[in-house]
């Protein structure tokens, strides 16, 4: 059977720089075809997107770059994720969120108002997930507690917000 022939699943995977999308993108797949740093700076320089192998050759996920840059929002890099993601029919979009991040702050704001604006499909936001990078499990259970607090009122913050977009 042809690879069209199959039922894929195709993904998207956007965050800010350090989080983890390259290294996700390797372990959903099974296989290290994305570039992995442990530098401040990103190794993803354009979007491009990879079959797995195995039992995930149906899946097909697309790796970005950072969409900021020393002198702020870097659009180039929007509109080459854009231009990458917008003849594949997406099934989902994963923000990288690293999980020792305790606010909501303006850089994800802004990647939340380019999915909206890139992505004008009704209930786009069904089809985005949030995974937490960069859990250890070296915290204390009081650690844990606490932020299993923070990350629910930054839950709450995030759909509060997406609510007034779709309002918008």
């Amino acid at each position: 059977m042809s690879i069209e022939g199959l039922k894929q699943i195709k993904l998207l995977l956007i965050g800010e720089t350090g989080d983890g999308k390259s290294s996700l993108g390797n372990f959903i797949l099974k296989k290290d075809v994305f570039k992995v740093s442990d530098s401040d700076e990103s190794s993803t320089k354009y979007a491009g997107g990879y079959f797995g192998e195995g039992d995930r050759s149906d899946v097909f996920v697309v790796d970005t770059p950072c969409l900021i840059d020393g002198s702020g929002f870097n659009n180039k890099n929007i509109q080459n994720i854009i231009e990458c993601v917008k003849n594949t029919r997406l099934q989902g979009i994963v923000l990288t969120m690293n999980y020792n991040v305790k606010r909501y702050c303006d850089n994800l704001k802004y990647i939340v108002k380019v999915i909206s604006d890139g992505f004008p499909i009704k209930g786009v936001w069904k089809h985005v997930c949030i995974v937490w990078t960069k859990c250890y499990n070296c915290y204390s259970q009081n650690q844990i507690e606490k932020d299993k607090i923070e990350k629910k009122e930054f839950k709450e913050e995030i759909i509060k917000y997406l609510l007034n977009k779709q309002i918008e």
